[in-house]
């Protein structure tokens, strides 16, 4: 049954990870890069995020969660009572493959303006919208199983992370029927360098795209 909803849509992770695969540091991301944040926010316009709950409250700090815009937003956590305005509520992954598998029933955040085919929805070729897995990092673990693609951001530095991204490079998985998958590395951008708003010094990444084989 799982199997059979997945073909509905493709699952995608989305993250920037450092020299150790670090992607955060005391609940947040510990550097700020434009041209990142950028990339972020094309890839994933008009789709499906998946997110947990400490990453969506992460999204504003000190301030009432809200939906990322332009998106379907689904949180992923097991708290029964957990129901923030303007997001879907997943309590395990097999309510969250039975959402995403019929997507068509999900709709944008109440405060977005995205035009264009709407998130989840078939698109001009019956195929339903990308979802994106956006952390933290024990939802990136628990649904690498369904993840075919990474859009990986390799910031060339190293930020004293305590949570982390699985390494792509080393590790093996376990797919959805107990097949073994790797990553491979299928595509990398130029090396981009700017300030990091986060720390104010020059931080070099690239663009990286990971593929999975069986």
């Amino acid at each position: 049954m799982v199997e059979s909803r997945m073909k509905a849509f493709r699952m995608r992770a989305i993250a920037a990870v450092d020299n150790d695969w670090g992607i955060g540091r005391d609940g947040l991301l510990p550097w700020r890069l434009p041209g990142d944040l950028a990339f972020f926010k094309k890839q994933t316009m008009g789709s499906v995020v998946v997110m947990g709950r400490r990453t969506f409250e992460s999204l504003s700090p000190g301030a009432s969660p809200s939906p990322l815009p332009g998106r379907t937003n689904i949180v992923l956590t097991r708290d029964a009572g957990y129901a923030p305005d303007g997001v879907t509520v997943a309590r395990s992954i097999g309510d969250l493959i039975g959402l995403v598998g019929g997507a068509g029933r999900l709709s944008p955040s109440a405060s977005s303006a995205s035009s264009g085919p709407r998130a989840g929805s078939p698109d001009a070729c019956g195929v339903a919208a990308d979802v994106y897995v956006c952390g933290g990092a024990e939802i990136y673990r628990l649904l690498m199983p369904y993840t075919e693609t990474c859009l990986i951001t390799r910031v060339d530095a190293s930020f004293g992370a305590d949570a982390f991204f699985p390494d792509l490079n080393a590790e093996v998985f376990t797919g959805p029927s107990g097949e073994k998958k790797r990553y491979v590395l299928a595509s990398e951008s130029a090396a981009v360098t700017e300030n990091d708003l986060a720390s104010g010094r020059a931080v070099t990444y690239r663009f990286c795209e990971y593929r999975a084989t069986y």
